[in-house]
This record gives structure tokens, C-alpha cells and sequence, in this order.
């Protein structure tokens, strides 16, 4: 795979290829999808009007695992236009709770989304867990499911921030994990690989702890000295829909 591919964050087009990658940063598959992503979702947000948007993103949920169980020559997990379905129901999501009525209307029904999302959630585990599903059928129904799952998930902490459940998704440890979660995920195979190949002579227990420490310390560095400043600046800015000048944000202005 030639390096510029990697800089140009289309890596993922030659693994989904067949082609082979460099192990160390096997990871950026998906930093290479977000990206992506990134660059043509505001164009959706901004052109499309809501009501066709949402009836799309709706479509593009539908779709992604028909694709995914179809042979279409490339592979089904890294594949960009196979994989959307995790980014619509994002975004459907933040339509649901940025939308006065959508938003409205999921918190007078708490206890309906609540057994929706926990029901979704144990259809997401046991889909994983059946024995009677080949592996590309779980990869192709299971990836969607997962994302509905985790949609319904973020919806029920939003509108019950005072629940049982958020009480200990805030943990302390967990948030902590979260905040470093971005660095450990990119990063942790090379400086784990690395560190690891350094000291092969070593003890085995000493190597691993060595390496988790400095892969924890990088995630330490990367939060304090560029995440947190980059993120920081992002809220320094005013994001307004140019086809709307009295909406603050082009997901707030979305038809339930």
C-alpha cells in the first residue's frame, strides 16, 4: 500500500481491496471512514433539506447491511460505502434530541424508549453470540444492529441523565478511559509492538506493564497538550446553517 494513502486517510479503499497494510498502523481504517465521513456529512446537513435527509439517512440505515451481505468484490468491513449505517443512526440520533418535538415527545415517552433500548441492546449481544449465523451474516445484520443499539443507548442517557445507568457510566475510572480511549485505540499496537520488540529479552510481565504504561502515559500527552487545546478551540466557534440564518445548528432544524 503506498504511504500517501495513509496521509490521505483513503487507506481503507486498498484494504478493502485485499491489499495488505502495516500492522503498526492496521487501526487507521476507521480514522480513514470518519474522515471521510467528515468531509461529505456537512454537505448532507447543510444542501438536503430535512425532511429528504432524514428519509435518506433512514435508507442508508436499510441498506448498509443488504450491501454488506452481498458480494460485491470488496470487504465487508472496511469498505466505506458498506459501513454508514454506524454514522446515520449518529446522526438520526442528534436529530431526536435536537429537534424541540422529536425531543419533546422522547421524553414523554421515557419507559417506551427505555424498553426499546434495552431490548435493542439484548438483540445486539445474543445476534453476536448465536452459533447458527456464519460470520459474515453477523458482520452484516450485526454491525447495523449495534448501531441502532448504541443509538438507543446515547438516546436513554439523554433524556435520563438522573438513571441508574448514567450514574455509572460516570464513574470516574470510566470517564477517564473515555477521554483517553481516542490515543489508546489509534496508538496502542505500535508503541505496544515497539516497546514489546525492544525488550524481547525481558520478562514477559515486565514488558507488558512497561508497554501499557507508556501507551496510558501517550494518551495522558496526546489529551493534555492536543486533544483538549483542539477541542477547546472547536467551542470558540459559532456554527450556523447558511440555509437558515435563525437556526443555530443544521441538525436543529431537522423535521421529526
Amino acid at each position: 500500500m503506498p504511504p500517501y494513502a495513509y496521509l490521505l486517510f483513503i487507506n481503507n479503499f486498498w484494504t478493502a481491496l485485499g491489499y495488505r497494510f502495516y500492522l503498526p498502523l492496521g487501526p487507521l481504517w476507521s480514522l480513514a471512514i470518519e474522515e471521510q465521513f467528515y468531509l461529505f456529512a456537512p454537505a448532507l446537513l447543510l444542501w438536503v433539506r430535512p425532511n429528504t435527509r432524514n428519509l435518506l439517512l433512514v435508507a442508508v440505515l436499510l441498506v448498509s447491511p443488504l450491501l454488506r451481505i452481498c458480494n460485491l468484490g470488496f470487504s465487508i468491513w472496511d469498505f466505506t460505502p458498506v459501513r454508514l449505517d454506524g454514522f446515520t443512526a449518529g446522526i438520526l440520533t442528534a436529530v431526536l434530541l435536537r429537534e424541540a418535538a422529536c425531543r419533546d415527545f422522547a421524553l414523554k415517552h421515557r419507559r417506551a424508549i427505555t424498553a426499546v433500548a434495552v431490548g435493542l441492546a439484548a438483540a445486539a449481544m445474543l445476534f453476536a453470540s448465536s452459533l447458527e449465523l456464519s460470520d459474515k451474516q453477523q458482520v452484516a445484520f450485526g454491525v447495523t444492529l449495534n448501531s441502532i443499539a448504541a443509538a438507543g443507548v446515547i438516546l436513554l442517557l439523554q433524556i435520563n441523565p438522573e438513571s441508574r445507568l448514567s450514574n455509572v457510566l460516570s464513574h470516574s475510572w470510566l470517564v477517564l478511559m473515555g477521554r483517553y480511549s481516542y490515543f489508546l485505540y489509534l496508538m496502542h499496537i505500535p508503541i505496544m509492538t515497539y516497546t514489546l520488540a525492544a525488550y524481547s529479552g525481558g520478562p514477559n510481565l515486565l514488558r507488558i506493564v512497561l508497554a501499557s504504561s507508556i501507551t496510558l502515559l501517550g494518551a495522558w500527552a496526546s489529551w493534555r497538550f492536543l486533544e483538549a487545546p483542539l477541542i477547546a478551540r472547536g467551542k470558540n466557534y459559532s456554527y450556523t446553517n447558511t440555509r437558515d440564518p435563525g437556526a443555530s445548528d443544521p441538525v436543529a432544524v431537522a423535521g421529526c
